[in-house]
Parts: structure tokens; sequence; C-alpha cells
């Protein structure tokens, strides 16, 4: 009870309670890894990334065939700059659950980060396979794509995210998208 009682304050961004009912969960059942990975949510908003680390590093000796504390390792890590072992994490989550578009999606972010437009191409499709509607996927595609000068394909991912911003209400995002278009349109005319 308390972790589900620490779970729902923590998502009222109720921190301070969150962490006592977590803590008494975690006294309770130390080997509780859905509360361990609770905590390690706790942790990173309040921005203790090292604590956060230990937290879903617990979660997941406790409960290894949970996807989502690989998922925010591999979080971590790729906001460290650590790409390769983010690629790691996210890969270990996609291995237990390969329907995770976010975790697809993070793979191919962290191999963009290494100059790896190809293969992060195959992760960022997949993540739009998965869900269709992850317009930051389609996005990432059509930038990777640019990179690789497939400029049509490029265009139309970067069209699609583009819809899908607007759909969702977000006239900023589709405007970036719309800009990203024009370039590659400006590139192809100084051919």
């Amino acid at each position: 009870a308390y972790v589900n009682l620490g779970a729902a304050l923590l998502e009222g961004e109720n921190l301070d309670q969150s962490e006592t009912y977590l803590a008494r969960a975690l006294a309770l059942e130390p080997e509780l890894g859905i509360a361990h990975y609770n905590m390690g949510l706790l942790q990173k908003r309040q921005g203790n990334q090292t604590e956060a680390f230990d937290s879903f590093s617990a979660a997941i000796t406790h409960s290894p065939a949970a996807p989502e504390s690989h998922y925010q390792i591999g979080l971590i890590y790729q906001e460290q700059g650590q790409y390769a072992q983010a690629q790691q994490a996210f890969q270990n989550a996609i291995d237990i659950d390969f329907n995770y578009p976010e975790a697809h999606y993070n793979l191919g972010v962290s191999f963009v980060r290494q100059d790896s437009p190809e293969t992060a191409i195959i992760a960022f499709t997949r993540a739009s396979n998965l869900q269709p509607t992850f317009a930051h996927a389609h996005y990432a595609r059509g930038l990777a794509l640019a990179e690789l000068e497939r400029y049509e394909e490029a265009k139309e991912q970067l069209q699609t995210a583009s819809n899908i911003y607007i759909a969702k209400g977000d006239a900023r995002w589709a405007s970036i998208a719309q800009q990203q278009i024009s370039l590659i349109e400006n590139i192809q005319v100084g051919r």
C-alpha cells in the first residue's frame, strides 16, 4: 500500500510525502523492485541523478524483467553524454519489451549523437511503426535521413511529424518541422 500511495503522490507532484511513503515501503520490503523504481523517479525529479541511478539499478536487481528501469538508466546515461552505455540500457529495455517506442526512439537519439544516422533511422522507424503518432520519432528520422542526403524521404518524415504536431495542437514543433523542410528545399535548389 505504501508503494501505491508513494507513486500516486509522486504523480501528483507531492514529492516530500511521496518520498516518505516510498521510504516506508522500502524499509518494509527492501526487495520490492517497483518501490526502487518509483524512488528513482522521485530522485530524478529532485535532480539527484546519482541516487536515481542507484535506485533504478536496485529495481533491476529485484525486478530484472521490468523494462522501465533499464529505460530510465538509459536516459541518465544519455543526459551524461555516455551514449554507448545509454544504447545498452535502451537495448536491454527493448529486449524485455520490443513494443517500447520510447526506448527505440532514445536508442536512435544515442546513435545520432554517436554519428550513426543509418542505425538511428532503424530505431526511429521502429518507434514510429510502434506508435504512428510519435511525432518526435518522425521528426528525428527526417533529420537523420537529411543527414544522409535522402532529402525526399526526409521531407516526407518531417511533413508527417508536422501534421502530427498540428493534430496535437503543438504549433511550435509543427513550425520547427516546416522550417527543416524549407532548409532541405533550399539545399536541393542549391545543387
